[in-house]
C-alpha cells in the first residue's frame, strides 16, 4: 500500500513552480501579498505546504486540483 503518491517539496519555490501557469500566477501574488504585509515572516515548508510562520503559524497556502 502507498501512503504518499506525491514526492515531498523542499522549498516553496519546488512546490510553487511545478504548478500550471494560472495557478503559479495566484499563488505568486498571493506569497507577494504576504510578504509585504509581513515582511518578517519566516517562509517554509509545513505539512508540504508553503507556510509563513510569525510568531507562530500565520498563513499557509495549498494549491488543489478538486475540492
Amino acid at each position: 500500500m502507498e501512503y504518499n503518491r506525491h514526492p515531498i517539496k523542499s522549498s516553496i519555490d519546488e512546490y510553487i513552480s511545478q504548478l500550471d501557469p494560472e495557478i503559479l500566477g495566484i499563488l505568486n501574488t498571493l506569497r507577494q501579498v504576504i510578504k509585504e504585509a509581513a515582511p518578517l515572516a519566516e517562509e517554509r515548508m509545513s505539512y508540504q505546504t508553503p507556510s509563513f510562520f510569525l510568531k507562530g503559524n500565520l498563513v499557509h497556502l495549498a494549491a488543489l486540483k478538486t475540492i
